[in-house]
């Protein structure tokens, strides 16, 4: 699989080699050469930092540029650049720059993981491949797509969408982003010379959705069906997983992940599983969420000593990281601007303004720059 999609990626960018230069938001002019350099100069401050800040750093002074894929926005318009790295001829993760407005930003970087653009690549579009244009559309946070004409096809849902749709939500998100682009550019700033260190160890490996694609879920009637749109339950268990490998909780070792999963897709109620003998693909209400949660953790005598959501208007940089620093792991939902709910994530630790997430379709963790405009929630879980 991963070479099918590396090659996919491969054929975008000779599609594209002949784009040089792209305007962003009539305002400047920026060289596809700009992007790399600004790319390299952010791998080498990383690579500075690594003894510091990130513990799983495996990048060096030879970490080079290997494979690149831009990213358009809805009037096709590069918004940004997806950079795979290599060092000493091996594959050493990626990292991913934007620039909306005028201005330069690391959105990702993973040291071993892959891309959201690939790894939320439906399989099924993949064999489709030929019917669309060769473009790849960053429409914002989790979202991006394909385009055949007017009509967008979100690659991890394959849902559809007209250009009217798709513009209006990636002007939200841009609108939401330079908002709250003080927070956001003191990555390139003040804060990414903050002495907050990635400090927790992460002693196992997350699991991610395609772990539990086989699991087949049954409706109250007794119709099964194979389990679909399931990252708050991937999440949540991922969660659980975490305090269960540190030993602060006592959740039994006898409890398997896909256990753990099927639980939490029932208590959460995702896709209506519970409720409806209707096939849905609405995925998990966030109002399921912390409910599910005090109802697992009762039920396998693992109850946190704190647990709680924190809404939207209460979402901050500041909250998030006060109860990161106080020793919580939180589940994070954060926006889709098209409508579908948004994709849950766990985050672990933070340095700068990024967080270390497990983003539920890679089991390695990434460091990602996410808007606090974009999380519409996040519950915190504690056992300390």
């Amino acid at each position: 699989m991963y070479k099918r999609i590396t090659a996919l990626f491969i054929v975008i960018v000779f599609v594209l080699s002949s784009v040089v230069s792209f305007a962003i938001d009539d305002r400047q002019v920026i060289s596809k050469k700009e992007y790399e350099i600004f790319a390299l100069s952010e791998i080498s401050r990383i690579n500075l930092e690594c003894s510091s800040k990130y513990p799983d750093c495996n990048w060096s002074s030879s970490t080079v540029i290997c494979d690149s894929v831009p990213l358009f926005s809805p009037d096709n318009v590069i918004n940004g650049m997806v950079f795979y790295l290599e060092t000493d001829k091996e594959r050493t993760g990626y990292i991913q720059i934007m620039n909306f407005f005028g201005s330069f930003i690391t959105s990702s970087f993973s040291f071993k993981g892959a891309p959201a653009c690939e790894g939320l690549m439906n399989v099924q579009l993949l064999d489709n491949r030929d019917n669309y244009e060769k473009e790849l559309y960053y429409i914002g946070t989790y979202t991006y797509c394909l385009r055949k004409g007017d009509c967008f096809t979100v690659i991890d849902s394959l849902k559809e969408y007209d250009y009217e749709k798709v513009k209006s939500a990636y002007n939200a998100f841009v609108e939401d982003y330079e908002a709250s682009y003080d927070h956001i550019i003191g990555y390139d700033a003040k804060a990414r010379h903050s002495n907050n260190l990635i400090s927790r160890s992460i002693s196992f490996s997350p699991v991610v959705m395609n772990s539990f694609s086989s699991i087949t879920v049954y409706r109250p009637n007794g119709t099964g069906e194979l389990v679909t749109e399931h990252c708050s339950p991937t999440a949540a268990t991922n969660v659980m997983l975490y305090f269960r490998s540190t030993g602060a909780s006592p959740l039994s070792t006898n409890l398997s992940d896909s256990t753990i999963f099927e639980q939490f897709f029932y208590l959460m109620d995702t896709n209506l599983i519970t409720t409806s003998n209707t096939p849905n693909t609405s995925g998990t209400s966030w109002s399921n969420i912390k409910p599910a949660y005090d109802s697992f953790c009762s039920g396998r005598y693992c109850v946190p000593t704190h647990i709680a959501v924190v809404p939207r208007l209460s979402v901050s940089w500041t909250t998030i990281t006060n109860h990161i620093d106080a020793g919580a792991v939180l589940q994070v939902e954060v926006d889709d601007y098209l409508g579908n709910g948004g994709h849950s994530i766990v985050a672990f630790d933070y340095s700068g303004s990024s967080l270390y997430v497990a983003t539920g379709w890679s089991s390695s963790l990434h460091y990602e720059l996410i808007s606090t405009s974009n999380i519409g929630q996040f519950i915190y879980v504690r056992y300390n």
